[in-house]
């Protein structure tokens, strides 16, 4: 298997858990200072981005990519173009849902309900909540707002392939420094309630689906999304081929619909 190099900056807001996600991946990744072949950076660390590149690098992996806004995900996009390099979101919900495969089967969504805690930005526990409603329904429409305050928001949500579905999103900012979002979708042949938690690395989220033939619960994920973002990003660079679960292309969509309202 082929390592390569990864740089985080040592000092920023989410270097602790950056380092343990990597001390995961011993065989995939190698924490090193200077130039590197992934860098890892938190969106709310971008001063140095541009120095952190190098004609080495091969891509620039965004935590908390929902604090971006519309210039600032364009500098990084141009920085990495300058770079030759690639740019891959790193949402911290939906990768943990999307590895659990189709939940939902034939069933169509009537009802479904999302809410995100968190001691971040409400803009960006919107475009986190609509990352994380890709692997169900796909991408967001429109958004109409409902209720914003500074403590929490309230919209509804029109889908682009599931128009008659009923979407809520709720969205409250956390005085504890809790990170987690639940999901909870009603068909009328099943249900499916969901609870992940953002800050434990291995803390395994709690997927249900429940039909006619009982309760169903996916093996339990024990492991942070960016360890499954950075899994997915090996892939793509070893062989070429292959995806991650949310890209440039879908983060730029989130973050257009979420700065009509920040």
């Amino acid at each position: 298997m082929t390592t390569y190099t990864v740089s985080i900056n040592a000092n920023g807001s989410d270097a602790a858990l950056h380092r343990m996600v990597l001390a995961g991946l011993p065989n995939s990744y190698r924490l090193v200072e200077g130039d590197a072949e992934v860098v890892l950076v938190s969106a709310a660390d971008l001063a140095d981005i541009d120095r952190r590149c190098s004609s080495d690098t091969r891509a620039v992996v965004v935590d908390q990519p929902g604090l971006l806004s519309p210039g600032e995900l364009a500098a990084v996009a141009d920085i990495a173009t300058r770079h030759d390099c690639i740019v891959v979101p790193a949402p911290r919900y939906a990768p943990r849902l999307a590895i659990s495969g189709d939940l939902l089967g034939d069933s169509v969504v009537e009802i479904l309900e999302s809410t995100v805690t968190s001691s971040r930005s409400l803009r960006s526990s919107l475009v986190e909540q609509l990352a994380l409603l890709r692997p169900v329904l796909g991408a967001v429409e429109s958004v109409r707002l409902l209720r914003v305050a500074a403590s929490h928001y309230s919209f509804e949500a029109a889908m682009l392939d599931h128009p008659r579905s009923h979407v809520l999103l709720n969205g409250v900012a956390s005085s504890i420094g809790s990170d987690e979002a639940t999901l909870h979708s009603v068909s009328a042949d099943r249900r499916v309630v969901v609870r992940i938690d953002a800050g434990p690395v291995a803390r395994p989220a709690e997927i249900s689906c429940y039909d006619a033939g009982g309760t169903r619960t996916p093996w339990p994920v024990h492991q942070h999304s960016h360890r499954i973002t950075l899994v997915q990003l090996h892939g793509v660079l070893s062989t070429g081929v292959g995806d991650v679960t949310y890209s440039i292309e879908d983060l730029r969509h989130d973050v257009q619909l979420a700065d009509a309202f920040w």
